[in-house]
């Protein structure tokens, strides 16, 4: 288990914009490895899973996490589904030892969980580069995870009014917002989640929960989480959706400065931060706006 969270470890301190502190890193990681070392023989947690996504031939024990060895070397693997969709399976290749091809572990991950069909692999790297893979490969971005400090980032200058939002108003809100945005957008449709009741109200609890207006109508709605995560201590992106009739106006990124300067006033150096899938292109547009950059990213591999 050690080699595993040293690598994954290394892999979140590289990047654009890393955690600041090392015990925060270490803290998270071995957390994160240390539960999916207990899904190598977690036979009830295997069985809710296969309780869960009811596929044909599978068996609870199929679910159960899986190390992989190739000569000296380890891979700590498990299966996913994208949004949690059974028709849509890939592998995680959460942490590796030694100095295997990251491509071999690729093939070895698809071949090992061949019973599910998985579709690609998941790998997490430093940056928004894309790793380099042999031809016959294919890269795309799942998630970006974007980063900036409070206090150091300079905001969207762009200026809008915010107002608190109640979460169970926010959530039917999203409810309706989103079933527009995944007709507008079906390309990403899969990678964009509406938050849970639970998350927007930790997000007024803990952090912020707001709408934002222009021209004197409700443009959207922006949730941040007071969170730890990924080794940072700060802010966390839990929600971002504007009104249909207020897209392309820029207002999610002026809504987003504004909570950046509320929050630095009171918690300067803490991180502001949140993953965006990759193909969320106006969701990067404004974390950039707002001087977040790109510290690592998601991808999924496949042939």
């Amino acid at each position: 288990m050690r080699e595993w969270t040293d690598s994954l470890a290394d892999r979140l301190r590289r990047g654009a914009c890393p955690p600041r502190n090392d015990a925060d890193v270490r803290r998270y990681v071995s957390d994160y490895i240390r539960d999916r070392v207990g899904w190598l023989t977690d036979r009830d947690f295997a069985a809710m899973l296969c309780d869960d996504f009811k596929l044909p031939g599978i068996e609870p024990d199929d679910f159960l996490h899986r190390e992989l060895r190739i000569g000296d070397a380890r891979a700590l693997t498990g299966i996913r589904f994208l949004n949690l969709n059974p028709q849509r399976p890939f592998v995680d290749l959460e942490a590796v030892t030694g100095d295997v091809p990251l491509h071999e572990w690729c093939d070895a991950a698809l071949t090992a969980w061949q019973k599910f069909k998985p579709q690609s692999v998941r790998w997490y790297t430093p940056g928004a580069e894309p790793p380099p893979l042999p031809a016959g490969w294919q890269v795309e971005a799942d998630q970006h995870l974007l980063v900036g400090y409070l206090g150091e980032v300079e905001p969207c200058a762009d200026r809008v009014e915010l107002a608190v939002a109640d979460p169970d108003e926010a959530l039917s809100w999203l409810q309706t917002s989103y079933a527009a945005f995944h007709e507008r957008a079906p390309h990403i449709h899969e990678r964009v989640c509406i938050s849970s009741i639970d998350e927007l109200r930790g997000c007024q609890e803990r952090g912020k929960l707001v709408w934002w207006h222009r021209n004197g109508e409700r443009a959207g709605l922006l949730g941040v989480d007071r969170m730890a995560e990924f080794g940072y201590d700060g802010f966390q992106v839990d929600e971002e959706a504007v009104d249909p009739a207020h897209v392309g106006h820029g207002t999610a990124a002026a809504a987003q400065g504004e909570v950046i300067r509320m929050l630095a006033s009171d918690h300067p150096g803490l991180a502001f931060f949140g993953t965006i899938a990759g193909r969320n292109v106006p969701s990067l547009k404004t974390a950039a706006r707002n001087g977040r950059v790109i510290h690592g990213t998601w991808w999924f591999l496949r042939k």
